[in-house]
């Protein structure tokens, strides 16, 4: 994330905070929305808050189908603003300002601004007719009742406006948007080796009995306030052929961040992040013409019944921004010994003015297994994007086959016949004793950089995986998940804020040790 650093301390004392496991209601009370206790509305929604003694905190929030779609969008909006502002508030401070447009580059905030004025006028212009647009529309509305919601509760001195909640919904985005029209920072921003955010595992288990997906979000470790979401958002508009989806999140943000999504298609959808080292794209695949990364993630979820409209989907009006690798596995195409259906794994890349996408289901049937692990898989993206270059430069972390979690995952996957198995593998990371790791942290399925020695040529922040997610083809039939929250301690110490990380990572809210299990998270009945 962008570098510049001013800290503005502010007050946490909160105007309200929500009752955990309360019902409560976006309504409006003679023409002005605000939030009662109550299980009817337009947006009804239940705070779990369990932040401390689970490491996440949960969300669940329904909308009344009765109710107009933008009225029900805005109302969701509006409820989960006001349910998560405590939280929004300290997310955001733990930025420490690198999201504050008083302290992004000019040119940044100007593209933000222009490129939001865009898509709201494309979104007027074309959401009576076109589908697309009228579920960007939904998430505009969506956003702005956040922002309402939140500012309605936080105490004045934490009031957001527009651009300062953009910028946090941009928060994956801003470092690409900044190589694109500022290109001096590219060299600043993109740091060899380093770049890498996430591990993904599809397994089929040997037995043709169980199908496994799971995602490891890697991250810096002041971003740990976790929240995990169910949204029933029961639009009548015949397109919205997904109303429920769960997921991974952060308080203040519409979408995943991780990314790890379940719909009631039946469909995962993950990502794991690739570098972009070619400055080129940048030149002439950054423009204000475009939809954001965070809000094509939403639509495409909405909309698909499947893997190929998925990637469809997400890849209209491509931002160049947050340029990730995207697995779709559809449950749809799976059955217990039954011959695996085309369609049941789709792979898609993109990159700044490119975005490739097939189906990749034949991988399973050869080898039961589909990995992810920032390297793109796609020749013309790894081409283009530049990685034949810094292969050169650096070996074989840059190589498809050889780096080392892609000779961690083949060495290993061949042992993952049940849940417990793939949790452990999903949070793998011996690099004291593992060869494949190079006795470096960074380098295992789920990355501990802190456990690196600062002085030893390694790479050492508090970065790493801050959590793991699997579900499976039971689980996936009422959008269910086992998860947990902060870094792997399996097989080494539990991360702990102490006085070494004081001076370089601001964590206000957050849990002094991380040493959680995994927490079952499936939906509750609608209130």
């Amino acid at each position: 994330m962008y570098a510049l650093l001013l800290l503005c301390v502010l007050p946490y004392v909160w105007s309200w905070v929500p009752t955990s496991g309360l019902s409560y209601a976006a309504v409006q009370v003679d023409g002005a929305w605000t939030v009662i206790a109550s299980n009817a509305g337009p947006a009804v929604g239940v705070w779990t808050n369990k932040l401390q003694t689970t490491g996440w905190d949960r969300l669940d929030l329904w909308t009344d189908k009765a109710q107009p779609d933008v009225l029900q969008a805005y109302a969701a909006g509006f409820l989960e603003g006001a349910l998560t502002q405590p939280g929004t508030w300290l997310s955001i401070y733990n930025y420490n300002n690198t999201l504050n447009p008083k302290y992004l580059p000019s040119e940044v905030v100007k593209f933000v601004n222009v490129n939001w004025a865009w898509v709201n006028s494309m979104a007027q212009a074309h959401a009576s007719t076109d589908p697309y647009w009228y579920h960007v529309n939904l998430t505009i509305q969506q956003n702005q009742g956040l922002l309402d919601g939140y500012n309605h509760y936080a105490p004045p001195s934490q009031r957001l406006d527009m651009i300062t909640l953009l910028c946090f919904q941009l928060n994956n985005e801003l470092d690409d948007i900044a190589s694109g029209v500022v290109p001096s920072l590219h060299e600043v921003l993109v740091r060899p080796g380093r770049g890498s955010h996430c591990s993904v595992l599809v397994r089929l288990t040997e037995d043709r009995q169980h199908l496994y997906s799971s995602h490891v979000t890697w991250a810096h470790f002041g971003g740990m306030l976790r929240l995990y979401k169910f949204y029933t958002l029961n639009y009548q508009h015949p397109s919205n052929v997904a109303p429920f989806v769960s997921f991974s999140s952060y308080p203040g943000q519409l979408y995943s961040g991780d990314d790890y999504y379940l719909s009631n298609q039946n469909l995962v959808i993950t990502e794991t992040t690739n570098d972009v080292f070619n400055q080129s794209l940048y030149d002439h695949g950054i423009s204000t013409s475009t939809v954001p990364f965070w809000v094509r993630v939403m639509v495409a979820t909405r909309m698909a019944t499947g893997g190929e409209e998925w990637t469809s989907y997400f890849g209209k009006y491509n931002s160049g921004t947050y340029n990730n690798q995207w697995q779709v596995v559809d449950y749809k195409k799976f059955a217990r010994k039954e011959p695996i259906q085309d369609g049941l794994l789709w792979i898609s890349e993109q990159v700044p003015g490119y975005y490739v996408a097939g189906d990749q289901t034949e991988i399973i049937r050869k080898q039961n297994y589909f990995p992810s692990y920032n390297i793109p898989f796609y020749p013309m993206i790894y081409t283009i994007s530049g990685y034949p270059a810094e292969y050169k430069k650096y070996g074989n972390i840059y190589s498809y086959s050889k780096c080392p979690r892609a000779q961690i995952f083949a060495r290993d996957q061949g042992n993952v016949n049940s849940i417990n198995d793939y949790k452990t593998i999903m949070r793998y990371n011996k690099y004291q004793t593992d060869p494949l790791s190079l006795h470096d942290a960074c380098n295992g399925i789920s990355a501990r950089c802190d456990l690196n020695v600062p002085w030893d040529g390694t790479y050492y922040r508090a970065f790493g995986g801050s959590d793991g997610k699997v579900t499976d083809e039971n689980l996936i039939k009422t959008l269910t998940t086992h998860a947990i929250s902060g870094p792997t301690w399996d097989s080494q110490p539990p991360f702990a804020w102490s006085s070494e990380w004081a001076d370089t990572q601001l964590h206000e809210g957050q849990p002094k040790v991380f040493a959680f299990g995994w927490t079952v998270f499936q939906p509750l009945s609608p209130p």
